[in-house]
């Protein structure tokens, strides 16, 4: 399977399925860090009112570096508690353990 976000014949592509997925586990707000096709990306998402939630969408030019580096590109806007998701892992219509999971025990 392709890891690109945006292929595959979802009715949505993946990053906008793992969004709405979120949503459904009452996560409204997002933080999307984008490298390849980071220009295409954020022209499709925008600002998120398409989806009914608020994106915030940074560069990260070091992209190929791995996903470490994409999560200290949003560090500060990550002031907060937060929720990690990977738009190449598919995520299920089922929010349900999402909703329930507890993310205290990983935070330092």
């Amino acid at each position: 399977m392709d890891p690109n976000p945006w292929s595959g014949s979802w009715v949505y592509p993946y990053i906008e399925r793992v969004i709405l997925t979120a949503k459904q586990a009452g996560i409204d707000e997002f933080v999307v860090v984008v490298g390849y096709l980071g220009k295409k990306i954020r022209a499709k998402l925008g600002d998120g009112g398409k989806l009914g939630v608020k994106i915030t969408c940074i560069q990260n030019t070091n992209w190929e570096t791995g996903n470490g580096v994409s999560v200290l590109k949003a560090k500060e806007l990550l002031k907060e508690e937060f929720v990690l998701l990977m738009a190449e892992r598919i995520a299920t219509s089922s929010s349900s353990s999402l909703a329930r999971c507890s993310i205290r025990p990983f935070i330092r």
